[in-house]
């Protein structure tokens, strides 16, 4: 609190101890809880507003059915607000958990569900067994159906377009943290290999010089114009086997394939 820090996000992917260590594995649900409640207690003795505590709730099939009582965890914890967002699958045995087999490829650019000012349900598939939970969340938390606005553009790069950037614990920066580390996941079932993408690091430069940088500068253009290949719609050759290249001649890093970009997955 006295380092200046803004906000605060945790995990809360379970409701109980039992969910909660299923996915986050060797995790303890009480002593989250505890944590959180222990700052909370700091910050009211510090008479302080910030940091503001928020809860992020990753949504799949086997944990969807939970949403409702994170209701009461958000209130115990007194958070400030909550995060919903989709799975990203890094293993094979999670690839058949995701909710947007069908939203994700959409090429819809009207209206969407949006929680507040300035944040947005993630996309998800139309189906009553997804939907309940959620509604019912809403209705626990006092909240009436989100407000339908008019989204223009399909592809919105939530870190480019708000000038955000990713800082690994090495000081490494990077366009967003989708490209801090290399990993392999799965796009709509698709096994894919991102590749990390660094920009700089703070250690050695200062981060208005990173932020200067050619490259740097080059990239966020590219991003902000989105000219890549809609991968994430098609998903039929070899280039989105990783982030490398496109087939209309993109280089590293490419975005086709980013569900950020496309609303799927949400940050705070």
């Amino acid at each position: 609190m006295q380092a200046g820090l803004d906000t605060v996000v945790v995990s809360m992917d379970g409701t109980t101890q039992t969910s909660y260590a299923n996915i986050r594995h060797g995790g303890d649900f009480q002593r989250v809880m505890e944590n959180i409640r222990t700052l909370n207690i700091l910050r009211a003795k510090m008479s302080r507003r910030n940091p503001s505590v928020g809860l992020e709730f990753v949504i799949m099939k086997s944990n969807i059915n939970q949403l409702p009582d994170l209701a009461q965890s958000a209130r115990s914890m007194d958070a400030d607000f909550i995060v919903l967002t989709n799975l990203l699958p890094c293993t094979e045995d999670m690839k058949d958990e995701i909710l947007y087999w069908i939203s994700a490829t959409s090429n819809y650019k009207g209206n969407r569900l949006r929680l507040n000012h300035d944040q947005m349900l993630p996309r998800l598939d139309l189906h009553r067994e997804y939907l309940s939970p959620i509604l019912e969340l809403f209705k626990r938390l006092n909240m009436t159906m989100p407000e339908i606005r008019n989204v223009s553009q399909e592809e919105y790069c939530p870190f480019i377009q708000k000038g955000s950037a990713a800082i690994t614990w090495a000081g490494d920066v990077s366009p967003c943290i989708a490209l801090m580390h290399s990993y392999r996941c799965y796009i709509l079932g698709r096994e894919k290999l991102i590749k990390r993408y660094l920009v700089g690091n703070i250690a050695q430069e200062k981060i208005d010089a990173i932020w200067k940088k050619k490259n740097y500068r080059s990239f966020r253009d590219r991003v902000l114009k989105f000219d890549f290949a809609p991968c994430v719609q098609c998903g039929g050759c070899d280039f989105n086997e990783a982030n490398e290249e496109d087939c209309i001649g993109n280089v590293h890093p490419v975005c086709g394939d980013c569900l950020w970009a496309r609303n799927v997955l949400q940050c705070p």
